[in-house]
This record gives structure tokens, sequence and C-alpha cells, in this order.
């Protein structure tokens, strides 16, 4: 089913971009097909904010988000959109129940899940938002404490707190950047989930669209691996932030620099923060985020524009702030934003890319699709030492679900794969993962014809 082109141009920007600016409150863009229905978010209040209504009209199919999160059955899905239908004819249950198919066994998973750990999963959410709301309030006396020892301690104290405050980003960023991504800390909001608390951060509906909705339909696809969605757009997992320099799935055209990957693929991975932070400044100057290869957002109005300024100048001004006021030596700030690039890119990297397949979500199932390109490791420890992401496979299927809980479904994840004749990846530690992850790396390094395997 194609999306009409109307609900993609909105004048005067190109055809091939959509505008958003919450401030604003742009509807073009905040809109849904349901076979020949059209629905009009723009005035529903979710608890996810405008973000969770913008990823909804834009995710790669139909009523995708929806479905990854809520387990509605299509007859009370028609009656909480019906005031919202702007064309001549509602959507039909079986249009609904057309869109809903891809979700079943995810969906029959979740239930299950619920009905077994309920008191589990309301008592553990309770608990992970007060974890997040503090590690905020810590903040910034984190960085101002970071700047006292750095520019007045010796050595050995500089070390500490550099490996204290690399500690605290990381945990901000696998708690509370992760976790308010996917609604599981507190609700998403048009101000930055790490602003509050770090000196930089990304904006958040490039998180929210990158991360949330298209790293969990095409996780470890690569730029140029093809993927399409329903409406035929280019598709690709930004998460995957290395593509054309590590070749990272068979789909993927071998080129002679690849042949020395598995040299260099340990220093890439170790690199995923100050990406990400690349990525924040080049947001901020074009104003533009690359949804799709052929479709971008354009962040428009004033308020957005004077937004992006006002946090790229902001976070540029704090370090340098604290390095000539605070007499912070620069290479103790370099250097626990590496030594955190390299935690965090180390604990998560790995564990969502099975690197010698390529299952893209193609809109026909989900769930098989999640456990293709998911990994798990470890227990309760490596959890709590990476807010979730050493349970990836728990994740994709329950992403709002508290990081707490992950390994206590497990077994149940386990068990219904089983039942259903789908391979759980997992691996009993860190290390193996990590073994398995660069094994396939010097895999691909090989030359090989596109799309050998």
């Amino acid at each position: 089913m194609t999306r009409p082109d109307s609900l993609r141009e909105v004048p005067p920007t190109p055809p091939s971009a959509v505008v958003f600016d919450l401030m604003e409150g742009t509807t073009s863009s905040m809109q849904i097909v349901v076979g020949t229905a059209v629905y009009d978010l723009s005035s529903f209040k979710h608890p996810g904010g405008e973000l969770a209504l913008f990823g909804m009209a834009n995710a790669p199919h139909p009523l995708q988000l929806l479905f990854q999160y809520h387990e509605f059955t299509p007859e009370r899905l028609l009656k909480i959109l019906a005031p919202y239908c702007i064309s001549a004819k509602p959507a039909t249950v079986d249009e609904v129940a057309s869109a809903r198919q891809p979700f079943e066994r995810v969906i029959e998973l979740r239930l299950r899940i619920q009905r077994a750990m309920k008191s589990q999963l309301r008592r553990l959410r309770t608990w992970e938002t007060r974890f997040t709301q503090t590690l905020r309030l810590l903040g910034w006396p984190a960085f101002v404490a970071f700047v006292a020892a750095t520019a007045n301690g010796g050595p050995s104290v500089r070390a500490c707190a550099v490996v204290l405050y690399a500690a605290y980003v990381h945990a901000v960023l696998v708690w509370s950047l992760h976790g308010q991504s996917h609604v599981v800390s507190g609700g998403s909001d048009h101000i930055s989930y790490c602003w509050s608390c770090l000196p930089f951060a990304p904006h958040s509906l490039a998180w929210f669209m990158q991360h949330t909705v298209l790293h969990h339909s095409f996780t470890g696809v690569a730029h140029n691996a093809h993927a399409v969605t329903a409406d035929n757009h280019v598709a690709f997992d930004p998460d995957v932030r290395f593509s054309g320099v590590l070749r990272l799935s068979p789909d993927e055209e071998w080129q002679p620099h690849h042949r020395y990957q598995w040299l260099y693929a340990p220093l890439a991975l170790g690199l995923t923060v100050w990406a990400l932070l690349i990525d924040m400044f080049l947001l901020a100057t074009k104003g533009q985020l690359q949804l799709y290869e052929d479709t971008k957002v354009v962040l428009a109005g004033p308020h957005e524009g004077r937004w992006l300024t006002g946090l790229l100048l902001g976070s540029i001004g704090a370090v340098v702030g604290a390095v000539v006021l605070g007499g912070m030596p620069i290479g103790s700030f370099l250097a626990a934003m590496t030594l955190c690039s390299f935690t965090v890119g180390y604990v998560n990297i790995p564990t969502h890319t099975n690197l010698l397949t390529s299952h893209a979500f193609d809109g026909d199932d989900y769930f098989a699709s999640q456990l293709a390109e998911s990994t798990s490791y470890g227990g309760h420890v490596a959890n709590l030492l990476t807010a979730g992401l050493s349970k990836q496979v728990e994740h994709h299927i329950f992403p709002n679900a508290p990081f707490c809980a992950l390994p206590l479904m497990t077994p149940i994840v386990r068990k219904y794969a089983a039942e259903q004749n789908v391979r759980y990846r997992s691996f009993s530690s860190f290390g193996a993962c990590l073994i398995s992850w660069y094994r396939q790396v010097c895999l691909l390094s090989l030359e090989r014809p596109h799309g050998a395997h």
C-alpha cells in the first residue's frame, strides 16, 4: 500500500522531505494511512508526546510503531482512531488486521510475558524511573566535580576522575537516553533527554526516529544493503554508523579497504559516542535529518532552529567554559568521552548484528526478523551494567519493558522461540559474544561476490 504523496509533501519543502516542528505543530507529518483511510493524529494526546505520533506517521510500515508497543485488537484500535478519520470512509477491521498480522507473534509473546510478570513489570518500571531521574539530577554536579578534580588534582586524581566521569556518562546514555527513547523511564518530550545532565545531547526527534523507529525495523542493515519500506523508500539502520568503513553484511559491496577491517574494526567499534556527537553537530548545522535514503526531515520553523542552535552553542560553551574558566585540561575531557565511547560501543554493537545474514523487517514477520538480527549475552550483572543492551532479543521483542526485567523474560522468550521453530541467539558471556562478532567481521573482510554468504 502506497502512502499518498500529499502526506509527505509540505510546500515549500522538496517533495522528498517531511516537516517537523514541535512548537508550531505541523500536522501534515502526523497522518497515518490504514488501507484506504487517512487519520490525522495532530490533536491526539499521546503519553509519548509528538515524537511518538510523528514516529507512527512515518514508520516504515502501516501502524508498525503502534503494534511494536501495544497489543490492541483491530476492533479496539478502530474505536480509538475513529474521531481522527479525515477520509470519506474509515478503515475496515480486515485492513487493520492486515496491518497487525506481521506482529501477531510478537503480540502473543508480549501478552504471555505480561501475564507471567505483571506485578514485577510494574514494580521495576517504578524503580527504573526513579533511578534515571536521580542520574539526571547528578549530571551537572558530576560535571562540575569532574572539572574541579581534573583542574586541581594530580595525575592519579585526574585518572580516577576520567574513569568515574566516563562511567557516569555511560550510565546516562544506556539508562536514561536509551530508556527515554522507548518511554521506559518517564516518557519523552521536546527537551533532549540528556541535555539536563550532560554538556552534549542529540536532538530528541533525531534519536527517536533513528533508534526507536528505524533501528528497531532494520536492525544491522547497512546504508547500501537496499532494504525497503512499504512505500518503497530505501531504508537502513542509522545505529550502524560504520557503513562503508566496515563491511557488516554480505549484502554490502566489498571494497579493497575492507581487506583490513579485521585490523581496524576494534578501533571503529570504540568510536560510537564520537559518531553520535558528530551526528549532533551535523544535524544542528544542516537542520535536516536523513530519514530514508530518499527522504529527509526538515526541522523547520524559528522555534526549532533556535533550539538546535542553542543546543549546539550550549554544548560547545559548556566545554570551552570548563577549559578556560575552570581550568579543566581538554585532554581529560577527551579521554573520558573516548573511554565512554569504547564501553558503550563494545557492549552494544556486537549484540545488534548477525553479520552473516541479512533479515530486515520487510512487513512479513517482525518476530522472525528481530530474532535473526539480535543477540543476547550474560545474565543479571551484565544486564545491570549495560541497561538491557546485553539482552537485545528480549528488548527488541518488548522495547518498553523495564530493562531490569529483561533477564527474567529470557526463559519465556526462549521457550516461545522453540515453539515457533525460530532460533534464539545467545551467548553465556560478553567475551563470547564479542569474539563471535569479531570472527564474522574477519570473514566479511574476505573478497566475495556481492550477496554471497
